[in-house]
């Protein structure tokens, strides 16, 4: 799971995971399907706001498990 911009798929491709991003508008209204996917998304998120300067020597322990428990979720779509 990535913000939008994230355009890593080729690296995933080949270990067979799969990346779920929030749908791009392009300057034009996204489609229900879309909006509904994106807010999806967007209510899945464990890491949304600023980590405490005082952790900066755990966060790479923290973001280890956040990708772990994220992994044992199941798909979105």
């Amino acid at each position: 799971m990535a913000d939008r911009g994230f355009n890593i798929r080729h690296l995933l491709l080949p270990k067979k995971a799969t990346l779920n991003i929030p749908s791009f508008s392009h300057g034009k209204a996204l489609s229900l399907k879309a909006v509904q996917r994106s807010r999806k998304i967007a209510t899945v998120r464990i890491l949304s706001g600023v980590v405490p300067l005082k952790l900066r020597y755990s966060l790479n322990q923290i973001t280890v498990i956040v990708a772990v428990l994220c992994n044992l979720q199941d798909r979105l779509a």
